[in-house]
């Protein structure tokens, strides 16, 4: 019997302990959570834009009409500055279909301005109605910067 006593004990306190964890957190809590950045960095929200350039199998999108874009349109909005990569993508279309495309992604850090949400709808809006496009994909996170 004295034997059973620590074991029941050791078994009270183990659901005890489990009840007082902390629950699991999803994405979207997570992404609410407080970001501490380490010294000489200050929080900012950074945003990712990727932008494909093909219709169909075909190249819409030239290296002077995306030039043009990004001088007409996303500089003028975030003039501090920018980068702009080049990459492959790759995504299933409806019907299964795995279609490759050349892509761009434009990365800024905002300024958490109260227009920033406006502007980043405006270009990807823009891009959409002027090249044909059904979607451009918007990612954005919380990040800890220094220049």
């Amino acid at each position: 019997m004295r034997a059973v006593i620590p074991l029941i004990c050791t078994l009270a306190l183990a659901g005890l302990a489990a009840g007082c964890a902390a629950p699991r957190e999803g994405p979207q809590a997570s992404a609410q959570a407080i970001l501490h950045c380490p010294a000489g960095q200050s929080r900012a929200e950074t945003v990712e834009l990727l932008f494909g350039r093909n219709t169909g199998d075909k190249l819409a999108v030239s290296d002077g009409d995306w030039r043009r874009f990004v001088d007409e349109v996303i500089t003028p909005r975030f003039p501090d500055g920018l980068s702009v990569m080049d990459v492959q993508g790759q995504w299933r279309a409806p019907g299964g279909t795995l279609v490759r495309e050349p892509s761009k992604i434009v990365y800024l850090v905002l300024d958490g301005g109260p227009d920033d949400p406006a502007k980043i709808a405006h270009i990807r809006e823009d891009y959409k109605a002027r090249f044909h496009q059904s979607s451009v994909l918007l990612v954005s996170q919380k990040a800890c910067i220094s220049y």
